[in-house]
């Protein structure tokens, strides 16, 4: 009786610490996440489009032969002071086959300025065991809050799953 107590009190303690770590990995996915998007708003802000251009992934920015265009065009969609942001979702999934693991974050934020506020998604890819050239950020979009139709829910952008930088006006 006292090992298969011992063996339920194991069990259980692993558990618990299985719960915690998982807590720990998603606020550093948040954090990570979270550091993006002030890189974003601070290369809009501060014209940067290199800054920017160094998040998304090799294969995004090269499926798209406007790319560097549309990049200026979301700095130039940027408009007023920043003063902050609230994030409003964040989605992690992870593929796991044959030992090779691809994991990407979906996660969407308000950010206020003082002229506007903008709801920004994004996906990014931190890992990717098939394609090292998807690392990064593979889509963007952004638009202005009272563009956006559904107000009460969290924006992702479309539902199609498109890769590239998108300005919804």
């Amino acid at each position: 009786m006292k090992k298969s107590n011992i063996g339920f009190a194991i069990f259980i303690f692993s558990i618990f610490i299985i719960s915690l770590t998982s807590c720990a990995m998603f606020d550093d996915y948040e954090k990570l996440c979270d550091e993006k998007i002030e890189t974003i708003i601070s290369a809009a802000t501060d014209n940067e489009p290199e800054a920017i251009k160094s998040l998304f992934s090799k294969n995004t920015m090269n499926s798209d032969a406007r790319f560097d265009e549309k990049v200026n065009e979301f700095i130039d969609f940027f408009e007023g002071t920043y003063q902050s942001y609230d994030r409003d979702g964040l989605y992690t999934k992870e593929d796991i086959d044959s030992n090779k693991v691809i994991k990407f974050h979906r996660i969407s934020y308000d950010v206020f300025t003082t002229k506007y506020v903008y709801r920004i998604a994004f996906k990014w890819y931190s890992k990717d065991d098939y394609d090292k050239n998807n690392l990064g950020i593979s889509s963007l979009y952004v638009t202005r809050l009272e563009l956006n139709s559904n107000l009460d829910e969290t924006y992702w952008g479309d539902v199609s799953n498109r890769i590239g930088l998108f300005i919804e006006k």
